[in-house]
């Protein structure tokens, strides 16, 4: 009976269940290397591969590993809860605008995955999703 206690007290323990990673609170001054899971397709025009986006405190700047293309843009970040956040982007793309939000959930302090998801475009489909990995290059800030 005594280690069947001890085991059901271990079991339901707190300290088994704590969090392993938690998303960012805040992305400003953080550098976040992206890759794109998908392969060229009807609702994936532009599978890039790997991006590199620097965010100040309201703006980013994104560079596209393969080809050194640069744009840049403005964002909003919400910390939903641990593992959990997201952010929604206003880009440039010359005179065009891209509009996205990107839903971010952590299985590490530094790396994770995301879902894309583009709800203004300047080609067509211009609504479109993406999934990928995420990795904080920088020091984390929890």
């Amino acid at each position: 009976m005594q280690k069947l206690s001890v085991l059901l007290i271990l079991l339901f323990s707190p300290c088994l269940w704590a969090k392993v990673c938690d998303a960012p609170k805040t992305l400003n001054g953080l550098t976040l290397i992206f890759t794109v899971n998908e392969k060229y397709g009807h609702y994936s025009p532009d599978p890039i591969g790997v991006l590199q986006t620097s965010f100040t405190k309201q703006n980013f700047t994104t560079n596209i590993i393969q080809n050194n293309y640069h744009f840049i843009g403005k964002y909003t970040y919400q910390h939903l809860g641990s593992g959990l956040a997201k952010l929604t982007a206003r880009q440039l793309l010359g005179p065009k605008v891209i509009r996205y939000s990107m839903t971010l959930v952590c299985i590490s302090p530094r790396l994770g995955y995301y879902i894309y998801s583009q709800i203004e475009g300047p080609r067509l489909p211009n609504v479109r999703q993406n999934t990928g990995q995420y990795m904080i290059r920088d020091s984390v800030k929890l």
